[in-house]
């Protein structure tokens, strides 16, 4: 769409979109309701799948529901749309034998479609053209691939300056599908039909909390395109901080008890509640500390804080590192650990535990154990690996904190205890005793190499990407770092003298 037109679309959908939240819809009978729900939810997820690159599910989802959709011309379009998606990876991949039961079926929805040559032939004669290895790397497009997603977004902006919000989003979606580059300033557009899309559902007469998880996450994603217009992200908070209203009421039906107060003093904040055996001066300082360090992880990792917690953060401190240990069976020494739950992808318990007379309690331990509670909430669907999950807890830490795991890498490598970097990053838990010391001092290493390359939220966005690509090709992707052998001379150039 033109840049001129741009404004004047997005007042009018604040408009619209506001209204929506007030006014709700009208009531339909439970059957039709609910039919109405699995349909709009299959398309959620269809499209969901299609962002990914998964046309085959998205294809099993549509189709599994048609019985419900009573005609539904968006319904059928997307179905369409995901035919005509496995048929490009189908020929991108040379599995024409499995061409033609796709096709079969998406005449029956487009009598006129016909395929190309390049489809209809032997694949081995006649391959896509390439600009270089396609192979199964994720990232490289074909001409063909990039052409037909700038079709895509053409399409996607006439659709969206007709105020056709679904299909404009279902535009962008296969564009970016095909090839995320070719958005360009669409991305605002598709935030704004993600939005739109996410009221819709809102204003549903039973949304379970799934798919109040989904549309959280779809809030959250609609929020990292339109970071650059300022008034769409403010909309956008409005809208997310409906969603988690909804799902917190959600939580609240079915998260675990709450902790015992008994024996326990007890101080509250919005986030934490402290259980202690202190004063209540000392607690409110503890408190005030906890609620500085997860407003300061989220702004520094990810942005803005969200909303409340629901439920609370329940930290317990004990009265020194001996009833610690009695308690938690963790070592004495330790000044803490952090227990997150999780349920359907989302945190239903938050407790830290901590030896309240640990010397770096306040400077260290507490916003350090908080830390792992703010990345629990966001990688709460596929948790981060040990080596990212810990290293980013002790880089809260003061600086001369980090610059002692740095200064032991020598140490490490004296004594034969280095981890190679491609097995310490592409496994997700602890090693085994005797390189632990290795694993902290490695890890702290490479997050704080990469975090000083660019910043932090780019390291976040380097760690989803990683979950989905690899550790590898996400380092060439973000970093332009090729293979772990260039961040391991990066690394090596960084190492202290012993």
């Amino acid at each position: 769409m033109r840049p001129k037109h741009r404004s004047y679309w997005f007042a009018t959908l604040y408009t619209s979109l506001t209204c929506a939240i007030a006014l709700g819809q009208n009531e339909s009978p439970p059957t039709a309701v609910n039919n109405a729900l699995i349909v709009q939810n299959t398309l959620y997820q269809a499209r969901q799948s299609s962002v990914k690159g998964d046309a085959a599910k998205a294809i099993t989802l549509l189709e599994s529901n048609l019985h419900l959709i009573n005609g539904n011309r968006e319904y059928l379009s997307a179905l369409r749309d995901a035919y005509w998606a496995r048929i490009q990876e189908l020929q991108t991949n040379g599995q024409t034998d499995a061409i033609k039961a796709v096709f079969d079926r998406l005449k029956i929805l487009d009598p006129t479609a016909s395929l190309p040559k390049t489809v209809i032939s032997d694949p081995k004669q006649n391959r896509p053209p390439t600009e270089g290895p396609v192979g199964d790397d994720p990232f490289q497009q074909t001409p063909l691939q990039r052409s037909g997603a700038r079709e895509l977004v053409r399409k996607g902006a006439d659709a969206f300056a007709e105020r056709k919000y679904s299909d404009a989003a279902r535009f962008f979606e296969q564009a970016n599908a095909l090839d995320p580059a070719s958005l360009g300033d669409a991305r605002v557009s598709w935030a704004y039909c993600r939005l739109h899309q996410v009221i819709q559902l809102l204003n549903q007469l039973s949304v379970d909390r799934s798919q109040l998880t989904q549309l959280e996450k779809e809030v959250e994603e609609s929020l990292i395109l339109a970071k650059d217009k300022e008034s769409l992200v403010s909309f956008g908070r409005q809208v997310q901080d409906r969603v988690r209203d909804r799902l917190r009421t959600e939580v609240s039906r079915g998260a675990a008890p709450e902790a015992s107060t008994t024996g326990w003093q007890v101080v509250e904040s919005a986030n934490f509640r402290i259980l202690h055996v202190h004063t209540r001066e000392w607690a409110e300082q503890l408190l005030a500390v906890a609620e500085k360090a997860r407003a300061t992880q989220f702004e520094k990792w990810f942005g803005p804080a969200p909303q409340s917690w629901a439920p609370r953060c329940d930290i317990f401190v004990y009265k020194s590192g001996l009833e610690y240990a009695q308690a938690t069976r963790q070592p004495p020494t330790s000044p803490g650990h952090s227990t997150i739950e999780t349920n359907s992808g989302k945190v239903v318990r938050r407790r830290v535990d901590l030896a309240g007379d640990h010397v770096n309690l306040i400077g260290g331990g507490l916003p350090h154990e908080v830390t792992h509670v703010v990345l629990a909430d966001l990688f709460s669907e596929t948790p981060l690996p040990r080596w990212a999950d810990e290293a980013m807890a002790v880089l809260t830490e003061p600086r001369s904190h980090v610059d002692r795991y740095l200064r032991a890498l020598p140490r490490c490598q004296k004594d034969g205890t280095l981890i190679p970097l491609k097995q310490l990053l592409t496994s997700t838990e602890f090693p085994e005793a005797r390189y632990i010391t290795a694993f902290y001092c490695q890890s702290v290493a490479v997050v704080d190499l990469l975090v000083a390359e660019k910043d932090a939220q780019s390291f976040l966005l380097f760690l989803r990407t990683s979950q989905r690509y690899g550790v590898e090709k996400a380092l060439e992707r973000s970093y332009g770092i090729r293979g772990f052998a260039e961040l391991q001379r990066k690394l090596s150039a960084r190492m202290p003298a012993d």
